[in-house]
């Protein structure tokens, strides 16, 4: 059972599956795990944890990092965490950023 203040659809990416979707994007080496310069969106973000997690492990450097969130509410924690939101529905999207 899960308890939460939004709405039922929101379901938050537990952090061994974020580990395993970006598991081929990282490069390894003895000194540091690095992500390549590559431009991220998550089309539906929630509260930011797949946001958060490549936030964590970009070390050094920031990531571009943009998003969709249809709540208001979860947009709301998106900025704070300084990503760009750029609209709620991530299908409706028609402009100029490619994404990696």
């Amino acid at each position: 059972m899960r308890a939460s203040y939004f709405d039922d659809e929101f379901y938050p990416t537990p952090n061994n599956l974020i580990e395993k979707m970006v598991e081929p994007y990282l490069k390894k080496s003895s000194f540091n795990t690095y992500l390549p310069d590559l431009t991220y969106c998550d089309p539906c973000a929630g509260n930011g944890a797949i946001i958060d997690y490549l936030t964590l492990i970009a070390k050094n450097s920031t990531p571009d990092i943009y998003c969709f969130e249809r709540d208001n509410d979860l947009q709301a924690i998106l900025q704070q965490k300084d990503c760009t939101v750029l609209g709620s529905d991530f299908l409706q999207y028609n402009g100029d950023l490619h994404f990696d």
